[in-house]
């Protein structure tokens, strides 16, 4: 090796170090080819003078090319460190273009060389011996100049990349005829030569173009749409502002010091001076007013805004247009090999050489799609964790409604490009995976800690009504909802649906409602026991029916039937999905029915609650077989029993529908009855003609107290009151009346099917309301046994 590289290019010199053919044991049996290229020329008797000429020739062709393909090397590498570590690149950067084709010109010759017929076996071994010794530096070259057309597209050398792009495709082209394998290396050094190069095709630079250019487009779209939230400049800042057909051109002489500056780490810190603003004046505020201003847009429904951020994403597709038709027409004149001599035309006022209109139109479109397609990648990262204050460090409520706007924005139709509509889309499904993840395990959370530790689980504030924990379970039900609904699309294809985010999104809603589920009838079954009415009916109607009511809104699409060209990867997560979706719907049931079971959790704890309280209010046994006067008022043991059982539920109804307030009073009420009479029955009380008479007192008093003691609204009153209902639907007050009457009866005395005082015509039907009250009484004569034995009076005659 004539040149050894410097030690800064020692690890790129790795690219040269492959191995030679296992074949050059051959060597020891011949001359060194380096300094004994005219040992033929002896034998020109034998095999020919013009043979023997032109293998000298070659040998000594193959030296020269050889040594000049080290330097080029070197020089390359220079060149690349330069470009890589500097961001800029020395002049004499052309002078290697020359050499570059030098080169080439050089492997041609020695490509088409070939030895007679009559020529030894041992000279067609050195010939292929150099031969493979040049296609190793020709891999070596090719590498090195592929890199350096990537990295030096898209700045002020892109008509020298472009040049060098031409060379490498002319020089990869050679194949340089041996029978040696040129893949055997001794070290594994340089793993990317192992496999072939491809070729720099005018759709390669594109897509090359267009992922040197996504991150700086991802910036610029990313302060579009930050714009009408903070307020900031409405246009892009010129820093940013996408490069004119023009300054893809050969900048002059005295202007190309300051083009290399612009590739300093300076001006990368300045393409990102749009977002840094915006960003920055989120930390110079507060997070409520970074909130109120997110959420500004929706709030107003600003059509300004709109129509601002409408103007400058339009803008920037069209800039990025005018930018890759630049570059096409600079392709046309330094490399028109790379377009095709059918796809170049010149221009009729200046003559110049241009692609024709069909050719730029597809390669615009073209670089447009993979542009747009690589934005996407970008935009998550730049949003969410790039900036100095980034987005992901902030609430998830933050997210979520910049999430909300953008998906208005796309929903409007005509407020995004349809050429960023996939960028859009992978920005929108990247932050439905971080509010999946990050809104989720916060409202969680909180809702656990909260059904943990809150001991009043009321909540009343800003006029919602319904219990802390379980307004925490309903946001975060309807953020996964919206999240869930976000993703699903009837217009889009089983390819084209977000299956992967929507699996973790279905998997958190499947276990919410599990817990929502159990939390509600866990609670419920603690409020009933405790008697406590206001928190148990805030969970098993407010709480229950919110909940119920936003998985309404649950949007599930049925994929039962898979088309039969399905990838297996969206078939696994189409099944996936189909086992979550029946899992939800399962649990979503098993909700409903909740109410109805913690409803006859509260009828239990009724009657026990009734039971308890005539246990330690009830008057004695011997309060009920005293004589006397007949009672006309009732004892004060019913006021407290009514006011302790019936009156919460009068509480904790009053401001729900007339439909529960109706419904939960009637059970409630039939309960204390049906307990009443229980509890007299269970313990067996002997009750006197007074006990009877103030037994029935006293059952005749709760409809007097619901009149005089609690002020209800008039159609629950009239509910509860009204003698067509009473008889009809509450029976049990009959029934309590019917056993005072029995009490007040003799064993085997006759009942009358109708009331007394009352007769019926022939024509007249037999209705309830003249049926009597004892008739309401089941086992009447178990009751009549509960009739004190009356003393009899001995009267002597004197």
């Amino acid at each position: 090796m004539n040149s050894q590289p410097t030690p800064r290019s020692a690890g790129l010199c790795k690219v040269a170090t492959l191995g030679y053919p296992s074949s050059m044991t051959f060597m020891s049996k011949i001359n060194d080819p380096s300094d004994k290229s005219v040992c033929f020329v002896g034998d020109a008797s034998r095999f020919g003078m013009k043979e023997g000429i032109e293998s000298a020739r070659f040998y000594s062709d193959c030296k020269i090319l050889y040594d000049s393909s080290r330097k080029l090397v070197s020089n390359l590498i220079n060149v690349l460190l330069q470009a890589k570590e500097y961001c800029q690149v020395d002049e004499t950067f052309t002078n290697n273009i020359d050499s570059v084709a030098s080169f080439t010109e050089g492997l041609k010759k020695v490509n088409a060389f070939k030895t007679g017929n009559n020529a030894r076996e041992m000279e067609n071994v050195r010939v292929n011996l150099w031969k493979a010794r040049l296609h190793i530096e020709k891999l070596a070259i090719s590498k090195l100049i592929n890199d350096l057309v990537v990295e030096l597209l898209d700045s002020s050398l892109t008509e020298s990349a472009l040049r060098m792009a031409h060379l490498y495709n002319e020089l990869l082209i050679l194949n340089l005829s041996t029978d040696f394998t040129t893949t055997n290396v001794f070290g594994n050094t340089c793993p990317m030569l192992l496999y072939p190069l491809r070729k720099l095709s005018m759709t390669r630079l594109l897509q090359i173009i267009a992922g040197k250019r996504a991150e700086r487009c991802g910036y610029n779209l990313i302060s579009g749409l930050l714009s009408n939230y903070f307020e900031a400049e409405d246009e892009l800042d010129d820093a940013t502002v996408v490069a004119d057909e023009d300054d893809l051109l050969t900048p002059r002489p005295e202007t190309v010091c300051s083009a290399n500056e612009l590739k300093s780490g300076d001006e990368k810190d300045s393409q990102n001076k749009k977002f840094l603003v915006a960003q920055n004046s989120v930390s110079s505020n507060t997070s409520v007013e970074i909130y109120r201003a997110l959420t500004k847009h929706l709030e107003n429904g600003g059509k300004e805004h709109d129509l601002a951020s409408n103007q400058t994403l339009d803008v920037l597709w069209r800039n990025e247009e005018k930018h890759v038709r630049g570059f096409l027409i600079l392709c046309s004149r330094a490399a028109p090999q790379l377009l095709g001599s059918h796809f170049i035309t010149s221009a009729k006022s200046s003559g110049n050489p241009r692609p024709v209109s069909t050719a730029r139109h597809k390669l615009t479109s073209y670089y447009q799609r993979i542009l747009w397609g690589e934005v996407g990648a970008f935009l998550e990262h730049i949003l969410m964790w790039w900036s100095s204050d980034p987005l992901g460090s902030y609430p998830p409520q933050m997210c979520l409604s910049l999430w909300d706007y953008i998906l208005e924005l796309k929903t409007a139709g005509n407020f995004i490009p349809p050429l960023l509509i996939p960028s859009i889309n992978s920005l929108l499904d990247a932050m439905c995976c971080h509010l999946t993840s990050t809104s989720w395990d916060q409202l969680f959370r909180k809702a656990l800690v909260s059904a943990g530790t809150v001991k009043k689980n009321v909540y009343t504030a800003y006029g919602i009504e319904g219990s802390a924990t379980g307004q925490l379970f309903l946001e975060m039900l309807t953020d996964l909802i919206k999240l869930n609904n976000s993703c699903e699309d009837i217009c889009l294809s089983l390819e084209e649906l977000p299956l992967v985010e929507q699996i973790p999104i279905l998997h958190r809603l499947d276990h919410s409602v599990h817990t929502v589920r159990m939390w509600m009838s866990s609670r419920c079954r603690n409020l009933a026991g405790k008697w406590d009415l206001d928190g148990f009916y805030c969970t098993y109607h407010t709480d229950i029916s919110k909940c119920l009511q936003t998985l309404s809104t649950l949007q599930l699409m049925n994929h039962n039937e898979i088309p039969a060209n399905t990838s297996v990867h969206v078939t696994v997560c189409t099944k996936m999905r189909a086992k979550l979706v029946s899992e939800i719907r399962e649990n979503i049931d098993k909700l409903k029915k909740t109410a109805a079971e913690c409803l006859g959790v509260l009828a239990k704890d009724c009657r026990r609650e009734s039971l308890a309280i005539l246990h330690m209010c009830f008057p004695k046994r011997s309060y009920w077989r005293q004589n006397g006067p007949l009672p006309d008022c009732a004892s004060d043991y019913v006021e407290k029993y009514l006011d302790s059982v019936l009156r919460p539920v009068f509480v904790a109804t009053q401001k729900m529908t007339p439909e529960i307030q109706q419904s939960s009073s009637a059970m409630v009420l039939r309960i204390l009855c049906e307990s009443w009479l229980e509890y007299v029955y269970l313990h067996r009380i002997k009750f006197s003609e007074w006990g009877a008479v103030q037994l029935l007192t006293d059952f005749g008093a709760v409809p007097t107290w619901l009149m005089e003691r609690v002020q209800l609204p008039k159609e629950l009153l009239n509910f509860l009151v009204s003698h067509e209902v009473l008889e009809i639907k509450h029976q049990v007050l009959r029934r309590c009346e019917g056993v005072g009457r029995l009490l007040l009866r003799r064993r085997g005395e006759s009942i009358r099917m109708s009331a007394p005082g009352t007769c019926k015509s022939s024509g007249e039907d037999f209705s309830a309301d003249n049926m009597p009250a004892e008739m309401y009484v089941p086992n009447q004569e178990q009751w009549l046994d509960l009739r004190a034995p009356v003393k009899a009076n001995i009267c002597c005659q004197l």
